[in-house]
């Protein structure tokens, strides 16, 4: 399910990320669509809807939602590829869907502060307004900073590094590969709408760092062994239950984006109709009660 080119491998080791165009087909991303459209924007009051966080729309569990997702991810041939990163067997580590729901200012240079690979597929594109990851080559080979969440990088490193940021561009598709250890931020996004689906492949070594997923059985009718074993299946430690967000809890508008103005409209109507029903005295309910009788 994935093209991968020969200069890969070489490109993550020097430059700690690798860009490509049509590495994952046409065909494979229409069949992940079609599987996402109807949870795109169905809100998370289920459980199996978008959740939002860092004002994106975001499905942890992607996997249940889109078998063709999870196939791809555990294909033979990506696994070969982080196998020969990491230089040991791999866990699928994350699967999920963002979607940018606002502009953002740009992110904080940082690194990611662990031995994992990450993989972004663009399923909108992206260019300068969608808000693009921009990383710094070779910085994966600099100070190594593990933590539970990740590592800033001060603009006095930044300098000292005498480098550019590449930025990711592209078309539908494209795919960014990257070291967890590679500096690098997100550009302020203008314009929202940018779509990705995020992996990551963890070291066997690591695995109790990897987040607990779920699955559908349809999914996993097709896979062989080793790809039920990039699962986890053969372990007998879990990881964690879910990633440990530092959720807001400030209301915005972008927490309403799911619901239309009508239901909000709506809502907001009732809402001010029960609590002056709630204020007014008993005896000039009655009162209104009988003068509505009578009027009737």
């Amino acid at each position: 399910m994935w093209v991968v080119p020969d200069e890969m491998l070489a490109k993550i080791d020097i430059d700690g990320f690798y860009v490509g165009e049509n590495i994952v087909s046409e065909a494979v991303l229409k069949r992940i669509n079609d599987e996402l459209a109807p949870w795109r924007n169905v809100p998370a009051l289920n459980g199996y809807g978008c959740q939002i966080h860092s004002d994106d729309a975001l499905i942890q569990n992607l996997a249940l939602l889109s078998p063709t997702a999870l196939k791809m991810a555990v294909d033979d041939s990506v696994l070969n590829v982080m196998e020969k990163v990491l230089k040991e067997p791999v866990l699928l580590g994350k699967i999920e869907y963002r979607r940018a729901l606002v502009p953002k200012d740009e992110m904080p240079t940082h690194s990611d502060g662990n031995d994992d690979n990450g993989v972004f597929i663009y399923l909108s594109g992206v260019n300068p307004r969608l808000g693009p990851t921009a990383l710094l080559p070779g910085t994966h080979r600099r100070e190594k900073n593990r933590n539970k969440g990740y590592a800033p990088v001060s603009i006095q490193k930044e300098r000292e590094a005498g480098i550019s940021f590449v930025p990711v561009d592209g078309k539908p598709g494209v795919c960014l590969f990257f070291n967890g250890h590679i500096w690098h931020k997100r550009l302020e996004t203008i314009q929202s709408g940018r779509e990705l689906i995020w992996l990551t492949y963890t070291p066997l070594s690591r695995a109790k760092n990897c987040v607990e997923l779920v699955f559908s059985r349809t999914a996993l009718q097709s896979l062989s062994q080793r790809q039920r074993a990039a699962l986890g299946f053969e372990l007998t430690q879990t990881g964690k239950p879910a990633e440990d967000f530092n959720q807001s809890r400030k209301i915005t508008p972008a927490s309403l984006h799911f619901l239309s103005d009508g239901f909000l409209i709506q809502t907001l109507f009732f809402r001010a109709m029960r609590h002056i029903r709630a204020v007014i005295p008993r005896p000039v309910k009655r009162l209104i009660r009988r003068l509505i009788t009578r009027a009737a």
